[in-house]
């Protein structure tokens, strides 16, 4: 019974360990486009590696377009169409609407989002 006891402990520590070293990473999360309008809600979202991001398309015609240089995503959204994107590397991925916001010398105003992933 001691030994039962003593594994249950290690087991519980180990996935404890786990989770905060990393190895508990992935998971889906919903990004709703056009859902107050011209809006990402959330506009703004962190999330471990190995995550996948799903755009999904509320209302009006959007695109997901990324701005930053550490990716590449360029889609046009309308009805209840999904985009999605598995982000594996930490980084802040920058996107927005190019029918709904204006870009200049890197500064995105309007509707635009960002990923943040570490």
């Amino acid at each position: 019974m001691i030994e039962l006891k003593r594994f249950l402990v290690v087991l519980m520590a180990l996935m404890v360990v786990l989770a905060m070293t990393g190895m508990a990473e992935g998971g889906t999360v919903t990004v709703k486009v056009g859902a107050s309008g011209s809006t990402f809600s959330p506009k703004s979202k962190s999330v471990p590696k190995g995550t996948k991001v799903v755009w999904k398309n509320v209302s009006g015609s959007h695109t997901v377009t990324a701005y930053s240089k550490n990716w590449s995503k360029n889609t046009s959204l309308s009805g209840s169409k999904t985009t999605s994107f598995t982000f594996n590397k930490t980084g802040v991925y920058k996107y927005r609407c190019t029918i709904h916001s204006t870009l200049s010398s890197g500064v995105c105003s309007g509707m635009c989002g960002k990923i943040t992933v570490g």
